[in-house]
């Protein structure tokens, strides 16, 4: 039974109207009365609103074919025999204007293409740490060791001894030690395999959603496990099954683990990433600084939060000044406010800023050109559709033609999108040095989408374009001689425009990479190389057998590397362009605060391998100094930053190595050089003579005698390593790599630029395509009246060129503002010379030409009796 408030319940009235002015009326009274029943016994056991919801469901199934009004008027539409019409019309349109309707199709799948492999690009960065369910809630401890200092992720529970079960707003904290492949070697079966290992607190699957195809989330709580990531398993067991095998580690530690996790590979929207986890508690002590992470409630103001703990470290008498922070996860991807190895890479808002500006350009362009392909085939078959009109087709009739058109466009480029899409992903990421995934789904709908855009906007078009063309005016052949509409000849320039924009831009940034890779640098670069012979001590190591004999290892090593013949020097330390730590010095006696400042290690022997020029003083020396003895050099950068004349009269201190206040001796200045980034100017550097036996060593080999010594240095680090992996850098391809973004920018802005020029192309030539037939007649006649073929060829190019010379003055301003504003983010950088426009212009021009040229030229040369004739 119904209760007193179910009666005055009632359903929609909307779907019931529907059904009125759809369905056949024989049928309307006897539906009414079954969605009645149906909706009093939802009612019985739904809620009001679920009850409505499924009343209106069930009334959208009724509205079947059988059961629908026919169209009102004289006669019924057999609709699919229609369809099947519609798509033979459209067939045999693209059969006749095949040129037309293939170059649209390859515009609308390139475009597509192009966007979506930026797109692809855009969405990754945006998406960055995204798939962590907490990412939001995750910070890392960071602090400023003086007012003056950079923000550095420290282990702050140490350093500062703050206890962060105190704060409720914590709820868990995670300390993670990183470990680069240099430092740290998985051991299977007495080979040694280099990856990136996190040293990590067991709650780290409690902070991030890494997936674990193997074994489960509390595998970091046994101290004896040991997970690794199914790439890296794959590389160390093959086929053979990973999981209980042991393994050993060797670093600062050594140990054996059994393998209790599989990861699946680190996921491109990653910044961090990692080929194995160790659990921190298996051992007491690991030498590389950690980084504090917090896992904080859902209430967490952390403004109120940062101002509560700011002053907690002051308690250290080394940093008075201290102040402690936290920093959003989410934030370091982009805002990149410190350098640590536990971020695998960083972003930048400028490029992901100027590759959506790329990809709207792209999408501009596509839709340009495609509407102005379909808006010119349209011009072409008004004549086809005043017929039809004559003959009794509606409006309605013309309109579906077109839908249909479209519709076929549609399902064949997004087939051929897709497809094409799938071959070149794999090329676009190598080429460019990106690091994607392929989400097949996500792209196919990605794809569908802008081609469903701009094909519905050149539908649209098309439709206004059609309704505005009288019958009469369609049966005279009139309106073939309408000319191309004044708004699609914008678009044309508009398209050259930001063609002309792009192609400027490109030449700029190679100009700039070009610059950069041959820049002098103040160093000698050329022919030095970089390996490593020796992993990291243990800890407690230093006075046991296994530390002497690797003291006699080392000696061998390097007494053998001195003597062949093609080595000119040999140093260890820090290479030029490596990563700069930093320390915090400040003038003894000084009232100054303590400042962050570049430091590098070296040996006596780095000066000469790298060719640097003393100014004041000298170099270390074997037979003067020792290693970690408190002695430094400095750079002109850091004299002139500290004010200093005599350096015999100046000594250094820093708080950054001991608890003890040291003076360090400035023993000599050298020349600035390079040694960062050309985006940066010189900054201040200090030298220490400060090595380890598993420091890199540096080696500069005679020109052209490069693979000798490499033949020479594998055998020797066999020798020592019987079962190690050697592996080397060339100087050279790591000033390669420094500017690889700038690299990975010019390719893809000349592989766009492009693209764009060859679209831009074809909607020129699609132009020429309608021009050339509109004025046949007129060029019959022209030449009847003593006109040549040159005459003829000028006369149809002169309009398609005034687009090209409209478009080279709008963009050249434009592209001149945006790469200074570029070029500003470089210290040292080229001049915007003129002749980099002239270049771009005349390469438009010239394409221009081609262009229309195959149209242009077929007319010029076109017997006036057959012009004249032309239909």
């Amino acid at each position: 039974m119904k209760s007193s408030n179910q009666k005055h319940i009632h359903p929609p009235k909307w779907p019931l109207k529907l059904l009125r002015g759809l369905v056949k009326p024989r049928y309307l009274e006897e539906i009414e009365g079954d969605m009645e029943e149906v909706f009093t016994d939802y009612l019985e056991v739904h809620s009001p609103t679920r009850a409505k919801r499924r009343y209106i469901i069930e009334t959208l199934k009724l509205l079947r074919p059988s059961l629908l009004r026919g169209m009102s008027g004289s006669y019924q539409l057999n609709y699919f025999g229609m369809f099947k019409l519609m798509v033979k019309s459209a067939t045999r349109n693209y059969l006749k204007h095949r040129m037309v309707a293939t170059m649209s199709l390859l515009t609308l799948i390139f475009g597509a293409v192009c966007f979506q492999l930026i797109n692809a690009w855009l969405q990754n960065e945006q998406s960055m740490d995204q798939f962590h369910s907490k990412s939001d809630r995750i910070h890392i401890a960071v602090a400023k060791l003086n007012p003056k200092a950079e923000l550095s992720p420290l282990h702050v529970q140490r350093i500062f001894n703050l206890d962060y079960s105190k704060f409720p707003q914590i709820e868990k904290s995670l300390i993670v030690h990183t470990y680069g492949e240099d430092e740290i070697k998985l051991i299977k079966d007495e080979v040694a395999f280099g990856g990136k290992a996190l040293i990590a607190d067991s709650t780290f699957f409690d902070f991030f959603d890494f997936e674990l195809i193997r074994g489960d989330q509390l595998v970091l709580n046994d101290p004896s496990s040991i997970v690794l990531t199914k790439e890296f398993a794959e590389r160390v067991f093959g086929n053979e099954d990973p999981m209980g095998k042991l393994v050993s580690i060797r670093c600062d530690q050594t140990g054996t683990y059994k393998v209790a996790g599989i990861t699946a590979n680190i996921p491109s929207n990653s910044s961090i990433s990692f080929d194995f986890l160790v659990p921190r508690q298996s051992k007491s002590f690991w030498r590389r600084m950690p980084q504090d992470l917090l896992l904080v409630n859902e209430n967490f103001d952390r403004e109120a939060f940062n101002q509560q703990i700011e002053s907690v470290g002051r308690q250290n008498a080394r940093f008075p000044e201290s102040q402690i922070s936290t920093v959003p996860l989410n934030t370091v991807y982009n805002d990149r406010p410190f350098n640590i190895s536990l971020f695998a890479k960083y972003g930048d808002s400028t490029s992901f800023q100027t590759m959506q500006f790329v990809a709207v350009i792209i999408f501009l362009i596509t839709l340009i050109s495609f509407v102005n392909l379909q808006s010119t085939l349209q011009l072409t078959l008004v004549k086809k559709l005043g017929v039809k009109q004559v003959m009794g087709a509606s409006k309605f009739d013309l309109g579906f033609e077109i839908v249909v058109s479209r519709l076929l466009y549609f399902l064949i480029a997004s087939g051929m999108a897709y497809l094409l899409y799938q071959f070149t992903f794999p090329w676009y990421v190598n080429t460019m040095g990106l690091s994607l995934d392929l989400y097949p789904i996500r792209y196919l709908f990605n794809l569908l989408t802008i081609i469903g855009v701009v094909v519905m906007i050149s539908m649209i078009t098309s439709l206004i374009q059609t309704s505005k063309i009288k019958t009469m005016q369609a049966i005279s052949g009139e309106a073939n001689m309408l000319k191309i509409p004044r708004a699609q000849r914008v678009m044309t320039t508009i398209q050259y425009t930001v063609t002309i924009l792009l192609l400027v831009a490109t030449s700029v940034v190679f100009l700039q990479l070009r610059f950069m890779l041959n820049k002098d640098t103040g160093l000698n670069q050329a022919n030095i190389i970089k390996t490593d012979f020796f992993e990291m001590s243990p800890n407690g190591a230093q006075d046991s057998l296994a530390q002497q004999n690797m003291e006699r290892q080392f000696q061998y090593v390097m007494s053998h590397i001195a003597e062949q013949p093609n080595v000119m020097a040999v140093s260890q330390g820090s290479m030029p362009i490596d990563f700069a730590y930093q320390n915090d010095w400040k003038v003894v006696g000084s009232q100054d605060d303590y400042n962050s400042i570049n430091s590098m290690s070296v040996d006596p022997h780095y000066r000469e391998l790298f060719g640097l020029q003393l100014v004041k003083g000298r170099f270390f020396a074997d037979s003067l100094d020792t290693n970690n003895s408190p002695k430094l050099v400095i750079n002109e950068a850091a004299m002139k930053y500290w004010g200093i004349d005599d350096i015999g009269q100046v000594n250094l201190t820093t708080n950054s190595r001991s608890n003890e206040t040291v003076s360090y001796n400035i023993i000599g200045v050298v020349k600035d050089y390079h040694y960062e980034h050309l985006s940066q100017k010189i900054r201040p550097l200090v030298l220490s003579y400060y090595t380890y036996m598993d420091s890199d060593i540096l080696i500069r080999v005679k020109p052209e005698k490069q693979a000798e010594v490499l033949a020479f240095l594998e055998g020797l680090f066999q020798e020592i390593n019987p079962r190690g992996f050697f592996t080397y850098t060339a100087m050279e391809e790591q000033i390669a790599q420094q500017y690889s973004k700038e690299q990975q920018t010019g390719k893809i802005y000349l592989a766009l630029s492009l693209v764009a020029l060859l679209l831009s192309s074809v909607g020129l030539f699609t132009f020429a395509f309608h021009e050339t037939k509109r004025r046949t007649k007129e060029i019959g006649i022209r030449k009847v009246n003593g006109a040549n073929a040159g005459n003829v060829f000028w006369l149809l190019s002169r309009s398609f060129l005034n687009s090209i010379i409209i478009a080279f003055v709008l963009a050249c301003p434009v592209a001149w503002y945006l790469m200074k504003q570029w070029l500003d983010n470089f210290a040292y950088r080229v001049g915007i010379s003129w002749w980099v426009f002239g270049l771009v212009g005349l390469v438009v021009t010239m394409v221009a030409l081609i262009a229309v040229s195959w149209q242009t030229l077929r007319v010029a040369y076109l017997n006036p009796v057959d012009s004249l004739r032309y239909e």
